[in-house]
């Protein structure tokens, strides 16, 4: 056996190991690892060519521990007159070939997504630019040392192999989106030229290696998206001054936050969400004067109330997280509160009076779990009134008929028990609940719920767990659900999944049959959404059209806020949807969410982002509020820009009568009187998170639900739960937003007349009735009926007759409405014209 070569009494030094290098017969290669505390070794050995296990050369190897130990107390003493070892690092483009045919090997190379120029040529050493050629390998030629390795997305399966740390000219390595499913290795701290690293949603496990902490050139470190990634950010994350992006989300990292994370001066994105840290934010972190971008949420990890440290966060641009102490108030019940002196206990108000708050904690929500969206039933055999309120994993369901003392009656889980979102979104039909989740990846459908099922909860055993009757398989997810009372058919919006049928765009189901929903239709528009989503459609308000173009009246209308625009659409004809018009608008940055006044004369919509993305623009200037003139469907005008008093990020926004209820996130619920429609005014709000107004939207009102007719207005907040609220000086308040009831069953035609091939039946009930519509030709042949749907009391009320299987022609039709003491019949006629 030949001794190992030893230059200056030290053999080839690879960072924290000192290489032995030695090759005897056939080809082993022995690294034996020095241990510096007890002068001892133990052999590593593989074949350098196909990185197997030395098999018979094994007892060889051992052997070579004996030179280890005498060499060990020369290399020490030698060691402890050197200046960091890594100064003697020998490696060369050896040791990178070397490195990248184990990574080859470890990741299932033969099944990479690519991996041009890497099959078959990994046991013949290259030469610099036969290895510049691999695919995602970059040589810096005037070092002769590969600079960058670029396999994100690759297909890399397997784990990432400690040999890794021989690439030490590395300066950018990107694995993001791969399947490594092990630990980081150690040995990746000697890659000490590194600028860029992303290991990002690749499965990876452990511990974060506290190596990582010590590559002070860094500029970019995104370790984030990997599930089971735990471990600490130690107080070494200081030494990382040269950081610009740090991610290390979504894990399991615990702990708290070391003050030495304030030395990281010339950070501009932080994002650390959905971990397990504690604590608070370390004050240190206002020495981060370029930071623009932190996200912390989703955890007991908040930032402090300290006024220094609030005018700091208020100067990052985008902010998503909690202060401190935005104490999840504790459920109030019994009592009413009034708004005394801009006050209501904790709450900032005006004109508004707190009758109840239940925390989302007695919703059934854990503290990671935050409250989203909101809508509201009352049954129309009792009168019940209640709150749907959306968490991330259900949907729960509080009785506030009792005003100041609500129940919590239990929760409709998801679906798929995998389905946990913060989107969700539910809305009521012939009381049935209709809910989606924005879960992608998942199968979660639309759940439909019999509402009508809460009258025999039993209340002695509550919190009930709700199962759901029925569900439309036709999406996997979906953003948003518009059901459309007076047509039955219910509007996907940002659907995913299912059968693909609609992409991104709106995906029409009929329920009018709610325990049998059937598919409809799409509309995708190409010219909305972003350009990786065209056509995407964000949520959607759908009306029989009864505003001042003529043109258009009687027609299904529906206006969809979509992202980049708001599309204007006829969905009459559910199988030929037309584009009526696309509005688009000034600084548009998330075209968001909107609604119709009652005249359909005016629509008025919000943009979730403009307020961040167009900061400047609106720095004297609060939250912006877009109302549009739809006297002309074809060519609507922006009227003007509402801006609110205080600048926060806006959300959900509904309008009922002279008043437009507008959730804007961290300032809570805003009032405005829309009388005069060009001249809106704030007339009241209420603050559900009274902390701080930010322009973020982690926290605070995420919706209301004002069309009660007691008058409450219920609303959502993210983190405090649900606050039943009465708004006290609005001029159309309890029982006088009732609408007003018909006095008795009378039928207002049907539009269009003639008509190919639906037209649109239209009546007023004096009660609640179930009506049925029969149809006969002028023989006085039945040639059509259409089963009973139930109506509650009020005028405008229609169906939608389709012609679909009649000849052209006139034909008369009865409409039947049986109420609960009475029944009448009233009749018209239509003319069919193919």
């Amino acid at each position: 056996m030949q001794k190992p070569k030893i230059e200056s009494g030290i053999a080839s030094y690879d960072s924290s190991e000192i290489m032995l290098s030695l090759m005897p017969e056939g080809g082993c290669k022995c690294w034996p690892t020095p241990s510096v505390a007890s002068v001892g070794c133990s052999i590593r050995c593989i074949h350098p060519i196909s990185n197997w296990s030395c098999g018979s050369k094994a007892a060889w190897c051992t052997n070579v521990g004996a030179w280890c130990q005498a060499l060990m107390i020369p290399v020490i003493i030698l060691l402890s007159t050197l200046v960091p070892w890594k100064a003697q690092a020998q490696n060369s483009l050896e040791d990178d070939w070397l490195a990248l045919v184990a990574l080859y090997d470890s990741t299932s190379g033969y099944q990479w997504r690519n991996n041009d120029n890497w099959s078959g040529a990994t046991d013949t050493m290259p030469d610099a630019q036969t290895l510049d050629s691999w695919y995602g390998v970059t040589v810096d030629m005037q070092a002769g040392r590969v600079s960058e390795l670029r396999l994100g997305d690759n297909r890399l399966n397997g784990k990432l192999p400690p040999q890794i740390g021989k690439l030490t000219h590395l300066e950018y390595l990107g694995l993001r989106d791969n399947y490594l499913s092990d630990e980081i290795p150690s040995e990746i701290g000697w890659l000490t030229h590194l600028k860029y690293l992303s290991l990002w949603s690749s499965d990876l496990v452990g511990d974060i290696p506290a190596e990582i902490w010590t590559l002070t050139e860094l500029k970019v470190l995104n370790i984030g998206d990997n599930y089971e990634l735990g471990g600490i950010i130690p107080p070494e994350v200081g030494n990382l001054t040269a950081l610009d992006t740090l991610i290390v989300n979504w894990g399991k990292v615990s702990g708290g936050l070391p003050e030495e994370i304030g030395s990281l001066s010339n950070l501009r994105l932080l994002e650390i969400q959905q971990n397990q840290l504690v604590g608070k934010l370390p004050s240190s972190m206002t020495n981060m004067s370029q930071l623009a971008h932190l996200n912390f949420q989703g955890q007991e990890l908040c930032a402090p109330r300290e006024a220094a440290f609030q005018a700091w966060l208020a100067s990052v641009d985008e902010v998503y997280g909690e202060t401190c102490s935005v104490d999840r108030f504790p459920s109030h019940l019994g009592a009413r509160i009034e708004c005394t002196d801009g006050k209501a206990g904790e709450f900032e108000c005006k004109n508004v009076e707190l009758l109840s708050h239940l925390s989302k904690k007695d919703m059934g929500a854990e503290h990671r779990i935050l409250v989203n969206d909101i809508w509201g039933w009352t049954d129309p055999e009792t009168n019940q009134e209640y709150a749907l309120v959306g968490k991330e994993n259900s949907v729960a369901i509080v009785d506030v008929t009792d005003q100041m003392n609500p129940v919590y009656l239990g929760s409709l889980p998801s679906h798929d028990p995998e389905a946990v979102a913060i989107w969700r979104d539910m809305k009521v039909y012939r009381n049935h609940m209709f809910v989606v989740a924005d879960a992608q990846g998942r199968e979660n459908g639309m759940q439909i719920f019999d509402l009508t099922q809460l009258r025999g909860v039993d209340r002695a055993t509550l919190p009930a767990t709700f199962i759901e009757t029925a569900n439309y398989q036709g999406i996997g997810s979906a953003h948003n659900v518009f059901v459309h009372e007076e047509t039955g058919y219910a509007y996907l919006a940002g659907s995913r999944g299912g059968r693909g049928r609609c992409g991104v765009g709106l995906h029409i189901v009929n329920v009018q049959d709610p325990m049998n929903p059937t598919f409809a239709g799409c509309h995708h528009e190409p010219q909305v959404g972003r350009s990786f989503s065209p056509g995407y459609v964000h949520d959607v308000q759908c009306v029989i059209y009864r505003g001042p173009d003529a043109t258009y009246h009687g027609r299904e209308i529906c206006v969809a806020p979509s992202e980049t625009a708001i599309n204007i659409v006829d969905v009459t004809d559910k199988s030929n949807t037309v584009s009526v018009a696309v509005m688009t608008y000034p600084l548009v940055a998330y075209s968001h969410q909107g609604w119709f006044t009652d005249d359909h004369r005016y629509f008025i919509a919000n943009d979730e982002l403009d307020e961040a993305n167009f900061r400047d623009s609106f720095t004297f200037r609060g939250t912006r509020t877009l109302f549009w003139d739809l006297e002309d469907l074809d060519d609507p005008i922006l009227l003007m820009e509402y801006f609110s008093p205080v600048k926060t990020t806006d959300h959900n926004l509904y309008v009922r009568g002279n008043y437009a209820y507008l959730s804007n996130y961290e300032s809570g619920l805003r009032i405005l009187d829309i009388e005069d429609i060009s001249n809106p005014v704030e007339v009241a709000y209420f603050d559900t998170d009274p902390v701080s107004n930010r322009v973020s939207f982690e926290y605070g009102a995420w919706s209301s639900y004002p069309h009660f007719k007691s008058g409450i207005v219920v609303v959502s907040s993210m983190e405090q739960g649900l606050f039943v609220l009465q708004p006290t000086t609005l001029t159309i308040t309890g029982a006088e937003q009732d609408v007003e009831v018909p006095e008795a069953f009378s039928l207002g035609g049907n539009y269009p007349n003639p008509f190919n091939p639906s037209t649109r039946i239209t009546f007023d009930l004096p009660a609640s009735a179930e009506v049925t519509l029969l149809v006969f030709d002028t023989q006085g042949r039945l040639v059509k009926a259409l089963p009973g749907q139930q109506f509650g009391a009020g005028a405008r009320k229609s169906i939608e007759f389709s012609g679909e299987g009649l000849a052209s022609g006139t034909y008369v039709y009865r409409l039947m409405a049986v109420m609960e003491h009475d029944a009448a019949v009233r009749a018209g006629v239509m003319t069919l014209v193919r």
